[in-house]
């Protein structure tokens, strides 16, 4: 992921079922003891984009869509709506791929959901911009009203859980590269 990140590729649809663990298949399952051990590959690309670092060059537009419980309501609109909130548009798609990577770390040290009341406000949220009709000042009106309640609604769950799982998330122990601690401070 921090390898792709520099290169300002957004994956825009990471979640444990596009994640693929690679080891020796005679050592299965002790090989997932050791990271040294086994490989995660990426796979189910479709929704990636790579951003230019030019601002003259702007992203193509990705398909749109995403798994509500990593997924961010920006993930369901188009380039031209996010434009007028994010100006440089890798922001936004990198803030998608953060917010993914919390969710399946949370979920992978303690079999929990991170964010399933912000996942809840998806129906809501879809209803709302369907109504719109595709009006582009109503679109960035519904966008600007679920995303605050989004994002306030996962900085909650994110606290609380924090809190409550603190000990497992304690006990978890992960050599992390610079390179992804450098990609993470974003976030």
């Amino acid at each position: 992921l921090a390898w792709v990140a520099q290169r300002r590729v957004a994956l825009r649809d990471l979640k444990p079922d596009n994640l693929l663990v690679s080891g020796e298949p005679s050592r299965y399952p002790t090989f997932l003891k050791s990271a040294a051990d086994f490989s995660i590959g990426l796979i189910d690309l479709e929704t990636a984009i790579y951003c230019p670092e030019d601002g003259a060059l702007l992203p193509e537009q990705p398909q749109l869509g995403g798994t509500p419980s990593y997924a961010t309501p920006s993930h369901f609109l188009s380039n031209k709506i996010l434009e007028r909130f994010y100006p440089d548009l890798w922001e936004v798609f990198s803030l998608q791929d953060g917010y993914a990577v919390l969710a399946i770390i949370f979920r992978v040290v303690t079999d929990k959901w991170l964010f399933p009341k912000s996942s809840a406000l998806f129906p809501g949220f879809l209803k709302d911009l369907k109504k719109t009709s595709g009006r582009e000042e109503s679109m960035v009106e519904v966008y600007r009203r679920h995303n605050a309640d989004f994002w306030q609604t996962a900085r909650d769950e994110f606290f609380q859980k924090s809190a409550r799982y603190g000990p497992f998330l304690d006990a978890a122990s992960v050599a992390v590269p610079d390179s992804i601690l450098q990609m993470m401070t974003v976030f």
